[in-house]
């Protein structure tokens, strides 16, 4: 966590000059325009990027936070979206049918990969064209070089607070040690409930 925080102090020295006020679309648009030399997103931002600048080269990097090569040369990956079925609804079976009509008809699949970008969940579609991003991604995954994602794993409504106390570190409001102590109080007052 040490670490993190000198990435994070980093992030916020070469960063955007109001960092408080940089919300999703601007980091994106800032990113895609050239106006901005990296971000910390992931493949879901190829459209909006290819909406800015088709085309751009573009690629995909590890954050390391400290100089171990072999631990620092991989990238968090997880499902940033799902679709499910709800138990309770009187329309089960159509949504299970439209389900499997996305990932086996020529349409679904199309839609799938061309037009939401999706790296594909299942062998049966192939996940090409889908941008540089999601390439460096596949990559990754295929060298086994892949960390999960494990913020779902947190307890509830931590993500909020560890996302107040992380602002007002960027404010000035908190050091590093103020920042650290409030997200470990934060871990310890939610793992409880």
């Amino acid at each position: 966590f040490k670490e993190f925080i000198k990435l994070f102090d980093l992030t916020i020295k070469y960063g955007n000059k109001n960092p408080l006020t940089t919300d999703y679309n601007t980091q994106v648009t800032n990113f895609a325009s050239g106006k901005t030399a990296m971000m910390q997103q992931g493949n879901w931002t190829q459209g909006m990027i290819d909406g800015i600048t088709p085309n751009m080269k573009l690629g995909l990097l590890p954050i390391p936070i400290n100089d171990d090569k072999n631990a620092m040369d991989k990238i968090p990956v997880g499902v940033p979206n799902n679709w499910v079925v709800n138990k309770n609804s009187k329309n089960k079976e159509e949504a299970k049918k439209f389900l499997n009509w996305m990932v086996s008809s020529d349409t679904g699949k199309k839609y799938i990969v061309e037009k939401f970008k999706f790296i594909p969940a299942v062998k049966t579609i192939e996940g090409k064209g889908l941008g540089p991003i999601a390439d460096d991604i596949q990559k990754y995954s295929a060298d086994g070089k892949v960390l999960s994602w494990n913020w779902f794993k947190y307890p509830n409504g931590a993500t909020n607070e560890f996302g107040a106390s992380m602002q007002a570190y960027v404010g000035g409001q908190k050091n590093p040690q103020q920042l650290l102590q409030s997200l470990q109080d934060t871990w310890d007052k939610l793992k409880k409930q």
